[in-house]
Formats: C-alpha cells, sequence, structure tokens
C-alpha cells in the first residue's frame, strides 16, 4: 500500500514540472562534434563516449588500429624482438616486404616464398631472398649458387 501511495507521489511531482523545465532537462543535445584521426571528417559523438571515440567509423578504426598497433607501437613488441619464432619471423618478413614478385632465380612468379641467406634468422630484412618453392629447397640444401652473396 505505502509502495503505491509512493509512486502517486512521484508521478504528481513530476507532473508539477512546467513544460519549459521539462523541455530543458530531457531534450538536451548529448553530441560532442569531433574530427576523425584518419579522414579527418567531422563526426558526432555521445557526451559519455567523447574521450574514447577517435574515429567516425569502423572502417576507419580499424585503420587506426592497425597503424596504432604496428611495430614499436605494439605492447608485445619488446618482449617478442629477440624471442621471435620461426613461424613469427616469416610472418614479419612477409609483412614488412609484401608478397615476393618473381624467384631471383628462375624468375617464376608462382608459389614464392621469402628464403634466409644466412640461416641466423635474424630481423634484417637484407637477410632475405624472394625464391620459388623449388629453387628454395635447392638453395637451403646448398645446390643452388647465391646470386646474392
Amino acid at each position: 500500500m505505502y509502495h503505491k501511495v509512493y509512486r502517486k507521489a512521484f508521478i504528481l511531482s513530476t507532473a508539477q514540472i512546467t513544460m519549459a523545465n521539462r523541455t530543458n532537462i530531457w531534450n538536451i543535445n548529448h553530441n560532442v562534434r569531433k574530427e576523425c584521426v584518419i579522414c579527418e571528417k567531422e563526426f558526432k559523438a555521445k557526451f559519455s563516449h567523447a574521450s574514447r571515440r577517435k574515429c567516425c567509423s569502423v572502417k576507419c578504426r580499424h585503420k587506426w588500429q592497425s597503424i596504432r598497433m604496428t611495430g614499436k607501437n605494439n605492447s608485445n613488441y619488446g618482449n617478442l624482438k629477440e624471442n621471435v619464432g620461426y613461424f613469427g619471423l616469416h610472418m614479419w618478413v612477409r609483412k614488412q616486404l609484401g608478397k615476393p614478385s618473381a624467384c631471383l632465380f628462375c624468375q617464376t612468379k608462382e608459389n614464392l616464398q621469402w628464403a634466409n641467406k644466412s640461416g641466423d634468422y635474424k630481423r634484417d630484412l637484407t637477410d632475405w631472398l624472394p625464391l620459388c618453392v623449388k629453387c628454395h629447397s635447392k638453395y637451403d640444401r646448398g645446390t643452388l649458387e647465391a646470386l646474392a652473396g
């Protein structure tokens, strides 16, 4: 019984608010104008999200995160710099140098890989050769002479 009376009193008190005050309270524009860090377009963000939002769209946000988390900006970069594995190093080389365009020895454009020159697997981009699978296996066995030294 008390709950019903209390609700009625609450409804009456809100009904007593003048129309002008109700308009000011409930219809405030809660958007903030910001500039996208990628495309520099102006966009609206909720006031509560304004400090966190940097980009106008999902596409721009993905591009920003890709830029922000590449290389030394990545939180794992320092930890994995020395202790990177075989597969991780090959992924890093492919990301830095891109896909090989042609084999260094036979000039084919199919089944290409990045081959390590020295066998030390260092994070040195000059230590890698673009080779096809066939030439890569010959190079690793030592039956193919190195043109690039």
